[in-house]
């Protein structure tokens, strides 16, 4: 049976997990020093992802485990930084297909 509680309380989590991952690289990645000896060299992906996980990781946050009661695992971790690495817009866009999902069920859940 799905949790559609934990789901959300989840997806929560990923919004903001995701807006403070967002604020936190913006001040990195706009640094001069940054913008004058790295950027356009690919590295903004693998540090964000690199941040996202350590993020998930260091809040033992795994969404898919917390959505179905399951224990926290390192590939559910990495799959949550990644959806954390892709923006607070995209996961934002991920909770309203979810709560789309959630009401063309019948009853509602």
């Amino acid at each position: 049976m799905v949790n559609w509680e934990a789901i959300l309380g989840s997806l929560v989590l990923l919004v903001v997990m995701a807006l403070f991952a967002e604020r936190a690289l913006a001040v990195l990645f706009e640094w001069r020093a940054w913008a004058a000896k790295l950027d356009g060299r690919g590295l903004k992906t693998p540090v964000t992802v690199a941040f996202s996980y350590l993020m998930c990781h260091v809040a033992a946050f795994d969404a898919l485990t917390m959505a179905f009661g399951a224990p926290v695992s390192v590939p559910g971790t990495f799959l949550t930084a990644l959806i954390v690495a892709g923006g607070a817009k995209k996961v934002i866009e991920l909770m309203w297909q979810v709560a789309a999902i959630r009401e063309s069920k019948p009853g509602g859940g």
